[in-house]
C-alpha cells in the first residue's frame, strides 16, 4: 500500500519545480505544499511531447491526446489534491482529467470532463526511479501512450502497468 508521505513528497517535488522553472526529478523533495501553480504545469510523454486536449476545446468527452509542445494552455494542467494521496488533474477549461465511462478496462480513452469528483477523476503519481512519473487510475492501471507511437494526436489511454516508458511523464513548469 501507497503511503499519504509520497503525496506530500509528490506536493512538494511540484513546488519546487515551479520555483526553479525546470523539469521536476526525485531529488527535489521537502515539507509539503499546495501545488495549484498558476499556469500549470506540462506532461511530458516519453516521445518529448506532451498531453494535450485535443484541438484547444473545451467540451466534455474531449480526448486527452499526445501532441508536439506548442505552449498551448491546451497542453497546461494543474493537480489538485483529492484525497489520501489521489488528485484531480485539471485543464485549461477546469475540467479533469476522466477515464472514460468509468470503464476498468485495458485501452479505455482519457478525456477531459466537468469535475465532479467521481473516483474515475482521480489520480495518483508514483515516482520512477528514472524521475518521471508513473500517472495511475483508480482502476491500479497507468496512463499510456496507446501502442507506445511517438506520433501526433495518439491517444492516451489506460492500460495496465507495465513500466514501459510509454507509461512515465515528465512534469515540468514550462
Amino acid at each position: 500500500m501507497r503511503s499519504s508521505s509520497k503525496a506530500w513528497r509528490v506536493l512538494t517535488v511540484l513546488s519546487m519545480a515551479a520555483a526553479a522553472m525546470v523539469p521536476l526529478t526525485a531529488a527535489q523533495a521537502s515539507p509539503a505544499v499546495d501545488r495549484r501553480q498558476a499556469g500549470g504545469f506540462g506532461v511530458r510523454t516519453f516521445a518529448g511531447k506532451c498531453l494535450d486536449v485535443k484541438d484547444r476545446s473545451p467540451a466534455d468527452r474531449t480526448p486527452i491526446i499526445q501532441y508536439t509542445c506548442d505552449g498551448g494552455s491546451n497542453q497546461r494542467f494543474t493537480f489538485k489534491p483529492a484525497s489520501d494521496g489521489w488528485y484531480e488533474i485539471r485543464t485549461f477549461a477546469g475540467k479533469c482529467l476522466d477515464v472514460k465511462d468509468h470503464s476498468p478496462a485495458d485501452g479505455t480513452p482519457i478525456i477531459q470532463y466537468t469535475c465532479d469528483g467521481a473516483f474515475n477523476q482521480q489520480f495518483r503519481l508514483e515516482e520512477a526511479s528514472d524521475g518521471r512519473y508513473e500517472i495511475e487510475t483508480f482502476a491500479g492501471k497507468c496512463l499510456d501512450v496507446k501502442d507506445h507511437s511517438p506520433a501526433d494526436r495518439t491517444p492516451i489511454i489506460q492500460y495496465t502497468c507495465d513500466d514501459g516508458s510509454n507509461q512515465r511523464f515528465l512534469i515540468v513548469t514550462r
